[in-house]
């Protein structure tokens, strides 16, 4: 299942942009396709961003394995730290070994780390929002992965 949650993500966001910001009960950033050649997507494209992430100038030499090692941020350094990626092009798109920790790299080097792993809730999710039946990957509770509309990959 890994590997096919790791195809559909790499679908979905490699060489997209940071185009935005949807506030709901979740922060949920907004992407549009960079790539030239690739056919355009019906709906957004988008991450919601329900569990604790960090930015980073570049890549740590270890990245956090847990929520409780990632920093918490006020809402305002969050909503901050999301429009400074104004436009940055994913690079490349890793889910993590021992948990669906989302890592997004980005063409500038900055890299993007979302954690994974809650026992009670869903941590991200990714896909096109506005879409029927639209391609999504979800962090389950305790660390499982789930996807839907993923027939085309399989």
């Amino acid at each position: 299942m890994k590997d096919l949650a790791q195809k559909a993500l790499e679908q979905l966001l490699l060489n997209e942009s940071v185009d935005g910001i949807r506030f709901g009960p979740v922060p949920q950033i907004l992407f549009t396709s960079q790539a030239e050649g690739k056919p355009p997507v019906k709906g957004q494209t988008y991450i919601n961003l329900a569990a604790r992430w960090s930015l980073y100038p570049a890549r740590p030499e270890v990245l956090p394995q847990q929520e409780d090692d990632v920093p918490e941020l006020p809402d305002d350094q969050q909503l901050r730290a999301i429009c400074g990626l104004r436009e940055a092009v994913i690079q490349k798109v890793e889910l993590g070994n021992d948990a669906p920790h989302l890592i997004l790299t980005f063409e500038d080097g900055r890299l993007m780390f979302i954690n994974g792993r809650d026992d009670k809730y869903e941590s991200w999710q990714a896909g096109i929002a506005f879409e029927p039946v639209g391609l999504t990957v979800i962090a389950c509770p305790g660390g499982e992965i789930a996807l839907f509309g993923a027939e085309e990959l399989m």
